[in-house]
């Protein structure tokens, strides 16, 4: 148990203990006195807008320079994201529909705004219009504003209850005269612009992200290839060498003085890589599914048992790059397996000894223990990406009872150590 509680203390604290590790980018800024620095800026995985910067002339610089709105008018990270500043208002209504369910006492449209100094993130600067968002602990806003404007105007949206009924709800949808306004202004207006303009949803970043396209003049195929610059995905596949054993617990003749011998055979996985962040890449959501081969053996004096299973696994996992450099990240993680065996051998031999010669003599029983088709383990990982195309990696499966019996008291668990190589197949090779 102090192993195991060791064991998950480390894959749980040391990404905490690392999170500001830093990861500086090639960059500007420019201060709202218009000086305009160029060196390098410690890119984050920011899922909120960041309420500072870290600056440095050089990655090996000592001198390390905060950036906050109040004094930035703008920073980019070289081809990969950029903010603006803003000091206005910011709408405080909740847009999440589940908590007016149970919080709200009132059926009124909050309309509540508070005066802010933030970073607007950029996600497009179109020839007419530069398209904004905005996310803190409440909600995603967005703004747009027109290219030679220097103050951006917040998308309107509110969401309210029914007087008449707590559970339905409705919402007011100003976002959608503003984009028509804007698409009107540039000449813009197709009937098919203005049927996605009433189609569009707020909550949904990719189709204001259309609208503004078309009002920038950026076709679809244009959009595409600009969103195809950033990995939001990656596929893989590898081999591996995988280690399994299993110990007999309780009531089973195999417990006394067992001797357990391991089986090492190959492994084979595919699976794909999703991320929170695409500019970053610190957190990875990964599906895995592998294919190995098990042979272990539990033995004593008299006993013995034989285990030949064929296993196909699923292995959903979050992965943390901890260390985080251009050709090298070092990360742990950790997922839950779906196990599904299929058995090829089960053999139990009994040791007895002839009263008459002495001689010992062997009794085989075939499928004599009920093993499991499927269970679930947690899993850890320890790995290495090298030069953002190989992931060697070692994952460690939690010891799971297989013994399919109701007896109490009495179990036959396996767990499992597999060492892996994976090949990214990478899109793109910018971070």
């Amino acid at each position: 148990m102090r192993k195991i509680f060791t064991l998950l203390s480390f894959f749980l604290f040391l990404p905490l203990l690392l999170i500001a590790q830093s990861n500086y980018k090639k960059g500007f800024v420019l201060t709202l006195q218009g000086d305009s620095l160029r060196g390098y800026i410690n890119l984050q995985e920011w899922v909120k807008n960041p309420k500072e910067i870290k600056f440095k002339s050089s990655p090996e610089a000592l001198e390390e320079q905060t950036f906050a709105p109040n004094i930035t008018q703008y920073f980019e990270v070289s081809g990969i994201v950029a903010y603006q500043h803003y000091n206005g208002l910011i709408s405080m209504n909740n847009i999440d529909t589940k908590i007016p369910v149970i919080v709200s006492t009132t059926v009124k449209i909050d309309s509540s705004k508070v005066r802010d100094t933030v970073f607007l993130k950029v996600l497009q600067k179109g020839k007419y219009v530069t398209f904004y968002s905005y996310t803190d602990n409440l909600k995603t806003r967005y703004f747009v504003a027109e290219t030679n404007s220097v103050i951006p105007q917040e998308l309107g949206f509110s969401i309210y209850i029914d007087s008449k009924n707590r559970h339905e709800f409705h919402t007011i949808n100003p976002f959608k005269g503003q984009l028509w306004y804007l698409a009107t202004k540039f000449k813009t207006d197709t009937p098919t612009l203005k049927r996605e303009i009433e189609d569009a949803s707020y909550l949904k970043e990719w189709d204001l992200l259309a609208i503004v396209s078309k009002v920038n003049g950026i076709t679809r195929k244009e959009q595409q290839l600009q969103e195809k610059t950033k990995e939001y995905s990656r596929f893989f596949a590898g081999v591996g060498l995988n280690r399994s054993d299993m110990k007999a617990f309780g009531n089973l003749d195999l417990v006394s003085n067992q001797k357990i011998i391991a089986s090492y055979l190959p492994s084979v996985s595919v699976g794909i890589d999703g991320f929170r962040n695409a500019d970053v890449q610190r957190l990875i959501l990964r599906g895995e599914v592998f294919l190995t081969m098990t042979n272990p053996e539990i033995n004593n004096n008299s006993d013995q048992q034989k285990l030949k299973q064929t296993i196909l696994g699923l292995d959903p996992q979050l992965i943390y790059n901890f260390y985080y450099k251009e050709d090298l990240r070092i990360n742990v993680g950790a997922g839950l397996a779906y196990n599904y065996a299929v058995q090829t051998e089960s053999r139990y031999r009994n040791r007895y000894v002839d009263f008459r010669t002495d001689e010992p003599y062997y009794i085989y029983k075939d499928n004599l223990h009920p093993f499991k088709k499927s269970w679930f383990c947690l899993t850890f990982r320890f790995g290495v990406i090298l030069n953002k195309k190989f992931d060697i990696g070692a994952v460690y499966f939690m010891p799971a009872d297989i013994l399919d019996d109701e007896v109490v008291r009495t179990s036959i668990k396996t767990n499992s150590m597999r060492l892996q190589v994976n090949y990214l197949f990478n899109r793109k090779t910018k971070n």
